[in-house]
């Protein structure tokens, strides 16, 4: 969805407070990785 929010680096899971979407942290930035590069 793109919502972005500030997590402390001892979280392992990114879970989204507007959709819902839950990844491990690390996964989740490979996902946002690919979609800047295909930007």
């Amino acid at each position: 969805c793109g919502h972005q929010q500030k997590m402390p680096l001892n979280l392992r899971t990114y879970e989204c407070s507007e959709c819902g979407f839950e990844a491990d942290r690390d996964f989740n930035a490979a996902i946002n990785l690919k979609n800047y590069v295909n930007q």
